[in-house]
């Protein structure tokens, strides 16, 4: 019965035996008081959890953003570089022409390709320019222009007759 009137609870008239004073009361109260620790009702929410919950959250998405606009980079970055590989083998090849049909001397030509890294064309290839080049000079007319699809034509009859030979 103490407990329930100190805690405001309703007394069944029954349990009424007797009536507390407030001297005699206090005592009672201050071991209740002490033995239960009063904590504020959160109704079903904790603020400081919620709270850390949505800072995560937060950090999560941005996270998430983050590593989508880096894996676009990447992607671009490697779309990029494959690109720019096969410029590099095309102006690679340019510059092995360059070198191979330039006026230059023996020793200008290996220091060129040392320099560079650039590979040295193989007896085949300095035929088939110097061939080709035979041929362009040929179809020049006063203009000094060169009909492509003859000079085509007449190049792939050339490499035929060539592989020809080498079967033979």
């Amino acid at each position: 019965m103490i407990w329930k009137t100190l805690t405001f609870k309703k007394v069944p008239s029954a349990e009424r035996t007797y009536w507390l004073e407030g001297d005699r009361l206090k005592p009672h109260w201050e071991k209740i008081v002490t033995s239960t620790p009063l904590v504020p009702k959160a109704n079903g929410r904790f603020g400081a959890v919620e709270q850390e919950l949505g800072e995560l959250k937060e950090a999560l998405t941005g996270l998430e953003k983050e590593n989508m606009t880096l894996k676009v980079r990447v992607n671009n970055l490697q779309s990029n570089t494959v690109e720019l590989e096969g410029k590099l083998d095309q102006y690679g090849e340019l510059l092995v022409n360059w070198v191979e049909m330039g006026n230059f001397t023996e020793e200008e030509k290996v220091a060129m390709r040392m320099k560079w890294n650039i590979r040295e064309w193989t007896e085949e290839e300095r035929e088939r320019t110097r061939a080709f080049l035979d041929l362009a000079n040929e179809l020049k007319n006063e203009k000094g222009e060169v009909n492509e699809e003859e000079l085509r034509r007449r190049f792939k009859a050339f490499l035929e007759k060539r592989e020809g030979d080498m079967k033979q």
